[in-house]
C-alpha cells in the first residue's frame, strides 16, 4: 500500500496510520496551507469481510479536513 507524492510538492505529513495487514494507509497532510487526509484502501474480496472493512473506515472520515479516498479495485482474470 502506498501513496505517490510529487518530488517537489510542498507537503508536510503530520500523522500517519497503516494497518498491519496492509489494507489501509491514512496520511494527514498539509499541502499549500490546506489540510488533507489521504486514504488509500485495498478492501477484501469477500462480501462480509468487505462490508466490515468499509464500516471500519468511519473513524477516518470524521473531522474538519478535506478527505481524498482512493483504492485498488481491479479484477484480474486469466483466460486460456
Amino acid at each position: 500500500m502506498g501513496v505517490l507524492i510529487k518530488k517537489n510538492l510542498n507537503i508536510n505529513i503530520t500523522k500517519k496510520y497503516y494497518d498491519p495487514i496492509g489494507r489501509l494507509l491514512v496520511l494527514d497532510a498539509v499541502i499549500g496551507g490546506v489540510s488533507f487526509r489521504l486514504i488509500s484502501v485495498y478492501a477484501p474480496n469477500g462480501e462480509l469481510e468487505r462490508k466490515k472493512f468499509i464500516q471500519s473506515l468511519d473513524k477516518f472520515l470524521v473531522g474538519n479536513t478535506n478527505v481524498l479516498l482512493g483504492g485498488i479495485s481491479t479484477s484480474l482474470r486469466i483466460y486460456y
